[in-house]
Order: C-alpha cells, then structure tokens, then sequence
C-alpha cells in the first residue's frame, strides 16, 4: 500500500505541478507499493496528469532490468532529474533523492514534501 492516504498523494501532486507551472504534465510515479488498485486510485485522482512508471524494457535482457534494486536505481535517476520531487520525509529513499536534487542545483523549491 501507499504510505499516504490517496487524496494526500493526490493534492501534493497537484502542487507540483502547479509549481512547474503544467497541471496536465506527467507524473513519474516511484514506489514498492503492488496494490494496483491504490494505483489506479491515484491514477484517477489525478485525472488531467498522465501516472507514468518504470517498466523494464521487453526483450531478451528484461531480466536485467527487473531486480528490485536495479528499479529502484533507474527510479531515483529520474526523480532527482524531475521538474518537480514530492519526497516522503519517511523515506531513505527520498531523502537519497533530495541530496542528489541538491547536487544537481534543482531550485529547492521543486522538492514537496509529504
């Protein structure tokens, strides 16, 4: 499951994206969570806003490209290199995600926190 309520996730998402100034831009989505239907939930929450997430390439190397940490990986690559970041202030991850923002120069006013 999500660690935020939907509607929580839903709402920083949206000031996100008013902040970047594009309120139908996609959201790139990083998370462990496999209940598809809270995805879905906040696929519809955001309705105007395209959810996009990883999915490993097909083909003959997929499986190269599948592990967890190798996800995760190519997951936090794109959300330090993201217009805008909501990070969970739970979260190694996010917090990894953040310092890679700040190396990057990315306006600390484009990370959101939860």
């Amino acid at each position: 499951t999500l660690v935020k309520p939907i509607d929580e996730v839903v709402a920083k998402a949206k000031e996100a994206l008013k902040k970047a100034a594009c309120a139908n831009c996609a959201v790139f989505l990083a998370t462990n969570c496999k209940d598809e239907s809270e995805i879905e939930q906040l696929r519809a929450g955001l309705a105007d806003a395209p959810l996009v997430r990883y999915e490993p390439p097909p083909g003959p190397n997929s499986a190269s490209f599948s592990s967890e940490g190798v996800v995760l990986a190519i997951e936090q690559l794109i959300a330090a290199r993201a217009t805008a970041f909501v990070k969970n202030g739970r979260s190694a991850v996010s917090v990894f995600i953040e310092s890679e923002r700040h190396a990057l120069n990315k306006p600390k006013d484009t990370t959101i926190q939860m």
